[in-house]
């Protein structure tokens, strides 16, 4: 069986001096699942270590449409053009 993927987010800042992230919600994930950001510059997999809402809290889960998040990213990228897909399946 092969994997599926499913559009989560889409990129509205990028904080590149503390390796944030700012994403507007379009479909709930979580930490630790196993996510692509999709660049101009090229495709990033990674898990969701840190997220904080709009109040700068610390939560678990980005729950979906008409929410606004930020991840803490595991490597340097340069584009706000940028859109979230979480990878699911192909166990």
């Amino acid at each position: 069986m092969g994997h599926q993927q499913q559009f989560v987010a889409e990129a509205m800042n990028v904080d590149r001096e503390n390796g944030w992230i700012e994403l507007d919600v379009k479909n709930r994930f979580t930490q630790n699942d196993n996510l692509l950001l999709l660049t101009p510059q090229g495709n990033y997999h990674f898990s969701a270590q840190h997220i904080i809402n709009k109040h700068g809290q610390s939560v678990e889960v980005a729950p979906g449409s008409g929410h606004v998040v930020s991840l803490k990213l595991p490597f340097e990228v340069n584009a706000t053009d940028a859109m979230l897909v979480r990878i699911y399946g192909g166990e």
